[in-house]
């Protein structure tokens, strides 16, 4: 007996390598090992990644199509390869062979090595693995027999990619979704979601919208409910929209439809078309979502050449030991490129790459717009007016200051920084007070606006007076907590303020009385006209993210007292603004000598005295058509004791800046107004000193 058992284990020296294309167990070896190297590795990140395919618009058959490529198509074509090798002649099948173990090997060791953290150690652990594997298949007829069975890991791997792993959601019908019952016709709903906007921002001093501002959020408001004690339950994109859009409470989910797949984009599937743009998140999964527009022609479409890229770019990253970072939501924000700027001029940067581009999705989302006889939900969330703060109200883009590690020092550590970034973030917000008015109006000149419900609110807020910008457990959690609602029925012309204790959570049930649908399915918020929403008096409550960004904990809820807490525009840097102030005239009110804002120097009767660099003078100086340059920022360079300076633009005064103390020694920075736009002839810097004297400084 022993004579007919000996094949099954010990085989006969053309098996070990001399014509391995004739024999099956190469094949079988392949599969395991490209099962190891690259199938388990390849589709374990593509299933605990769903958002570099949900953000893709990868089909459920391409995704099928993918997972079984990865699979099959390595240990297949290695095979073939090895064949071809095989049949030109035998030795170079065998060494072929050879090496295709080894480098397999080679990887499915680094990565076993690099997933138990052994850093450098791994790649010893490979080189060991490829070693052994060489070895085993030239040396070891027993080796070889049991490697074998190793050839159904692929199997596995991609049955629990399909079956068992985070994005096997993505292969569910995601229009199988309960309809709830409707009383009444419908209206068309056009929904903005801003990002970054705290009702601080948008207050005068009586508690009501700041007209002289923003004209058309006044508008808006004199003719919709405004919900002005409304407040987010977190200080995050990624966990206040869902739950905005869902009526739970937040948790560290990714902001995908598949772990939230009850939401108002379901809820209104049965009864509206959805044209819907989404940014950080992808929670409209039904087939019917899209967005319409010139510019939206690729949004729409399957990226799958570029996931499959993120992919495999995730997966070398992690063999070399790289914390990629291709697997984070940030990567699929909106696209905000804008060329750099060419400048010269010691420690100038340039502005940065990328910044809230303007433009193409609001104008697609505006001309989308049509009248219809079914009713249509239209979703934008734009990210503004969130930092980077980078537009000037008429829409023109300006660039980033020349040193921003300095500006962040004054910025971040002072009473003038602070009040720099709050007007930044205000001038922005009266561009977005623009698209607001362009909405507003495409609405009435296309006839849909009286029988429209029309939705505009933020996802949460942003202190400016803080050391934490997002701050919901401190100081910053007025500004951050409170954001925007403003809510027109259909039919309503007339405005009203209501005071009473809404909060995100609320947002979907509110949505669903506006569109007459009830709720097919269970929520923590409650509806407008819900006894509990009295009930709760002036507590609100929230969820604290640990650490505030990329957390790692969700805790809460955490209560505080509305009332006390609710915010009022005295409370601010920046003043309310006043008819006939100039763009920047809140912020230069700061100043001891503001008077001297729009004289010309010639006027001043300066003698000359002290000395300044700027950075980037040059580019101050020049035109650029993309983003202009616009902050003067530099440092007394003499012995001097100025305690403000004043900057002239071509003859007149048009701006200026205390001058701060800091290790670097004395330093200012100025903003420059849209109207001070270059190309410009000159740049002049006057030095105040403590006692309101005045000179005419030497710039360098």
């Amino acid at each position: 007996m022993a004579p007919k058992t000996e094949p099954a284990v010990e085989h006969p020296p053309e098996e070990l390598g001399v014509s391995p294309p004739e024999s099956r167990s190469v094949l079988a070896v392949l599969f395991g090992l490209t099962g190891f190297a690259i199938a388990q590795p390849l589709l374990s990140l593509a299933g605990a990644n769903p958002a570099l395919f949900v953000f893709r618009n990868v089909s459920r058959s391409e995704l099928v199509g993918l997972a079984v490529a990865i699979a099959f198509v390595p240990p297949l074509l290695t095979w073939l390869a090895v064949r071809l090798a095989a049949s030109v002649r035998p030795s170079l099948g065998m060494w072929l062979y050879r090496v295709v173990v080894a480098a397999l090997a080679l990887v499915s060791g680094t990565w076993v090595g690099r997933e138990a953290g052994m850093g450098i150690g791994a790649v010893g652990l490979g080189v060991i693995a490829a070693a052994s594997a060489v070895y085993a298949i030239t040396n070891s007829p027993t080796a070889t027999h049991w490697l074998r069975y190793t050839a159904i890991l692929p199997f596995v791997a991609l049955g629990l990619f399909l079956f068992g792993s985070e994005s096997s959601a993505l292969l569910r019908n995601a229009d199988s979704v309960e309809r709830g019952e409707i009383s009444g016709d419908p209206p068309s709903v056009v929904f903005l979601m801003l990002d970054e906007l705290p009702t601080l921002s948008l207050l005068a001093d009586d508690g009501t919208i700041d007209e002289v501002r923003f004209p058309n959020f006044d508008r808006l408001a004199g003719g919709s409910d405004w919900y002005r004690n409304f407040t987010t339950l977190s200080q995050t994109t990624e966990t206040a929209i869902p739950t905005m859009m869902t009526g739970r409470d937040p948790k560290l989910d990714a902001p995908l439809w598949t772990n939230y797949p009850d939401n108002l984009f379901s809820m209104l599937a049965p009864t509206h078309g959805l044209t819907v743009d989404e940014s950080f998140t992808k929670l409209c999964g039904v087939s019917t979502c899209g967005t319409e527009g010139p510019s939206q022609d690729t949004r729409a479409e399957s990226q799958l050449r570029p996931a499959v890229d993120d992919l495999f770019g995730l997966w070398t990253d992690r063999l070399r030991g790289v914390e990629g970072t291709r697997d984070s939501l940030a990567d699929f924000e909106e696209s905000t490129e804008v060329p750099s700027i060419d400048v010269e001029g010691p420690g100038f940067s340039p502005s940065d790459d990328y910044v809230q581009q303007w433009p193409s999705r609001f104008s697609d989302f505006v001309a989308s717009l049509a009248p219809s006889e079914d009713p249509t939900f239209y979703y934008l969330h734009l990210l503004l007016p969130h930092y980077p703060w980078q537009w000037y109200p008429d829409g023109q883009l300006y660039a980033a200051p020349p040193d921003p590690a300095a500006y962040f020092n004054v910025s971040s550590g002072t009473t003038w920084g602070a009040a720099l970034e709050q007007e930044r973030h205000l001038l922005q917000l009266q561009y977005v007070d623009e698209l607001l008015g362009e909405l507003l109006t495409t609405l009435e000149d296309r006839g849909m606006y009286d029988e429209t419900a029309i939705v505009v609110t933020a996802d949460h807020g942003v202190a400016f007076e803080v050391p934490e910008r997002r701050d919901m457990d401190g100081l910053g959690r007025s500004e951050t907590a409170f954001v925007p609602l403003f809510v027109k029925r259909p039919g309503q012309r007339d405005g009203q303020i209501d005071d009473r204790n809404l909060m995100t959570v609320d947002l979907l049930p509110l949505v669903a009385d506006l569109v007459g649908v009830d709720v097919p399915f269970e929520v923590d918020g409650l509806g407008p006209d819900d006894p509990g929403i009295a009930a709760r008096g002036n507590e609100k409550y929230y969820f604290s993210l640990n650490p505030p960004f990329d957390p790692t904990s969700i805790e809460g809820p955490r209560t505080f007292d509305g009332s006390t807490e609710r915010p009022s525009a005295p409370d601010r840097a920046i003043r309310s603004s006043k008819p006939g102030d100039t763009q920047l005239g809140p912020l230069l009110e700061l100043l001891d000598r503001s008077e001297e804002i729009g004289k010309p120097v010639s006027t001043l009767g300066l003698d000359r005295g002290g000395a300044v660099s700027v950075l980037g003078l040059d580019a101050l100086l020049e035109n650029n058509d993309v983003a202009a340059s616009v902050f003067v920022q530099g440092a007394v360079t003499d012995d001097s004791t100025p305690v403000e300076v004043l900057v002239a633009v071509d003859g007149v005064v048009v701006s200026g800046s205390p001058v701060e103390t800091t290790p670097d020694g004395s330093v200012f920075i100025a903003m420059l107004p849209s109207s001070a736009k270059g190309p410009r002839q000159s740049i002049e810097i006057i030095l105040v000193d403590a006692g309101g004297d005045m000179t005419l400084a030497e710039v360098d």
